[in-house]
């Protein structure tokens, strides 16, 4: 809902990367209140990667579609 209306308001061409770096917020913010409520676990470097790649992609194909 906060990336649709963000979306909608704004008139410009970034709307890519303004998906992206809704994808990397919205994943470290899920993180950081995974680690501060001690569900998660020790998470390596590869994880780590992997999971930013794949919130990425998920905010470029969020803003493509509502494009």
């Amino acid at each position: 809902m906060v990336f649709v209306y963000l979306i909608f308001n704004q008139k410009g061409r970034r709307y890519l990367f303004e998906g992206l770096i809704y994808g990397i917020l919205v994943w470290f913010a899920i993180y950081a209140l995974g680690r501060r409520l001690n569900v998660l676990g020790d998470v390596t470097i590869q994880i780590a990667i992997s999971y930013i790649i794949t919130s990425s992609i998920f905010g470029l194909v969020l803003a493509e579609t509502l494009r």
